[in-house]
């Protein structure tokens, strides 16, 4: 069954699937909405640089008017996006044909990615446990959230580089001697990182793994580990230049690519000339322990440096995060609430994004332990290691899910294609082994989901929508009213993005962690008691309008009881506050007022 035509059955099945699945999504929703304040700003960045060309400003002037809002995001999503709009300029309007880019852009990674998983996958799966993998990877909510059509972020960028890095670092681990396997490994990791800092985690468990490889089996491994820092500091070389003007290539920044991790790379670079010119030169380190203490002490004293020169660097992207957005801000993110089971709402979560995990997991461990004389323990234990380090951070933080949902589909496929095998054994009907067969995988792969959506079902119902902008922004761009200038908009900074993207106007707070001044005074309005202090911060910032929302399911009703929002939505409106009719249709909803100066 390992000819040509079955690989090609067992690839193209889950990717129709998935084409299926993404065009329903898109005709089911007519393609009216994008999804997640991210995607509305990623739109305006890149509608923005389509203007002005001015491709170092990373500023958002309408948001935390007067300086703007100076944005951690990088280019090279920034570039698909106009690849995308380019498929649909010649039918449309080029705002038009970046919104549809960025309605399709995720299903198109979605389908790359599970192309990049059948690939990855192939040092230690035979082809059908690689469709397996697809199969467990497709099914897993926490991947599929992040690809819905509509979601035009970098995360599913992220997620994409993410598995051609575990395929390449698992092929390096497998060839320790094919240097240009290890350059392009290196590369993609540097690719990464440009996206996204969120990648150092990736390298730091690679660079780990490919040095301990070398520990292993020494000699000229330690090549294959040099070409990998070549690969490594190349990229991210061009990826300073790229995001970073000429006076400014020297400007530390922790959060998006700079000169720091140029750096770490280079001293990465530094570790393996040493050791591959000695390693060369036969100078006395042909034991494993003596490589260990080398790549000890190598690491030790390159780590010594990068603390000496960036001590801020083991702080991690967030460590100039101002801490008092902590209460004002990371309490409302979705993606940054904890998946840790302590209650029912929090199990049910855990079993739908991280539930496969339980199966997988465990059966990874004996697997290592049971072959570790094997031929693909090393890339085995290279998945296990990565498996360890994500998912406590998913149960800290749900933006990790789909790294653990992508990681544990690997074992997991392994795991039902041993328990298929081993059912030939006891079935011979080849129709109660199919059904048997189909049964393992409905129930290893959505057994977990069926299983926290019913917990969900049992218990009260979710928040639905609340206030919806859509009957709002007509009020807003009516030329002859509120769009007759740009206004400053006070509003929850979870609908900032859209405001921007969809009005003239500007916003105080939007969802990101260098907005700390509009974030900060937004929430002050909101919740203090003191009129006079709300009154004086709404004309310290120049504030026109105030948004909200009086829906009980909204953010808002967070300073129901007490605050100027709580005084509001108990239609307590002070004097120097006009309200505004709304449309009938969210009158219920949204509370819109113009402060009068």
């Amino acid at each position: 069954m390992n000819d040509s035509r079955s690989v090609l059955l067992a690839c193209l099945l889950p990717v129709g699937l998935a084409i299926v699945f993404h065009s329903l999504l898109v005709y089911r929703s007519g393609g009216e909405h994008l999804i997640d304040p991210d995607s509305y700003l990623w739109l305006v960045r890149v509608t923005e640089l389509s203007e002005t060309w001015a491709w170092y400003d990373n500023t958002i002037a309408r948001i935390d008017v007067p300086d703007g809002m100076s944005l951690h995001w990088t280019r090279p999503f920034d570039l698909l996006l106009l690849a995308g709009t380019l498929v649909f300029l010649p039918s449309m309007e080029f705002d038009q044909a970046l919104y549809w880019s960025g309605m399709w852009i995720s299903s198109v990674l979605h389908i790359c990615l599970l192309l990049a998983l059948f690939w990855a996958t192939a040092p230690v799966l035979d082809v059908w446990r690689r469709f397996l993998a697809l199969v467990a990877a497709f099914g897993h909510v926490g991947v599929l959230v992040y690809f819905v059509p509509g979601r035009a972020d970098h995360h599913v960028l992220i997620l994409l580089i993410f598995v051609v890095s575990l395929g390449l670092a698992m092929r390096m681990l497998l060839n320790p001697h094919n240097a240009k396997l290890a350059l392009i490994g290196g590369a993609t990791l540097g690719l990464g990182l440009w996206v996204s800092t969120e990648f150092l985690l990736t390298i730091a468990i690679t660079l780990g793994a490919l040095a301990l490889s070398w520990v292993r089996h020494g000699g000229d491994v330690a090549s294959r580990n040099w070409w990998h820092s070549v690969g490594l500091s190349g990229v991210l070389f061009l990826a300073v230049l790229a995001e970073h003007p000429p006076v400014a290539l020297l400007v530390q920044e922790y959060d998006r690519v700079s000169i720091v991790h140029l750096v770490f790379a280079l001293l990465a670079l530094g570790l393996w000339t040493v050791i591959w010119a000695v390693e060369r030169r036969g100078r006395g380190l042909g034991s494993g322990v003596v490589r260990l203490a080398a790549a000890a002490l190598g690491a030790l004293v390159a780590g010594g440096l990068l603390y000496l020169i960036y001590p801020k660097f083991y702080g991690g992207p967030v460590v100039d995060v101002d801490p008092r957005l902590g209460p004002a801000y990371g309490n409302d993110v979705t993606e940054l609430q904890p998946l840790l089971p302590i209650d029912r709402d929090t199990l049910s979560n855990f079993l739908v994004f991280l539930g496969p995990a339980l199966l997988s997991t465990p059966f990874l461990a004996v697997l290592l332990w049971r072959d570790r004389r094997g031929a693909n323990w090393e890339a085995w234990l290279y998945l296990g290691v990565m498996t360890v380090t994500f998912l406590p951070l998913a149960l800290a933080m749900l933006r990790f899910a789909p790294y653990v949902g992508l990681l544990t589909a690997i074992p997991l496929a392994e795991l039902l294609g041993r328990l298929m095998t081993a059912s030939n054994r006891f079935v011979s009907h080849a129709a109660v082994r199919g059904a048997l067969r189909f049964s393992l995988v409905g129930l290893f792969v959505f057994g977990f989901a069926v299983a926290g959506s019913a917990m969900n079902l049992a218990g009260p119902p979710p928040p639905r929508p609340a206030c919806g902008l859509d009957d709002l922004i007509g009020q807003l761009n009516d030329p002859a009213g509120l769009g007759s200038r740009r206004q400053l908009i006070l509003a929850h900074f979870d609908r900032g993005s859209e405001l921007v993207y969809r009005t003239r106007h500007a916003v105080l707070a939007a969802p990101y962690h260098r907005n700390t001044a509009g974030i900060l005074d937004s929430d002050r309005i909101f919740r203090s008691g003191d009129e006079a202090l709300s009154r004086g911060l709404l004309r310290r910032r120049g504030v026109d309008l105030i948004l909200i929302c009086a829906d009980k399911d909204s953010p808002e009703f967070q300073y129901e009881e007490a605050g100027f929002v709580g005084g509001l939505l108990r239609g307590r409106v002070p004097s120097w506050l006009h309200r505004i009719d709304t449309p009938r249709t969210v009158a219920g909803d949204f509370m819109l007022f113009e402060v009068v100066r």
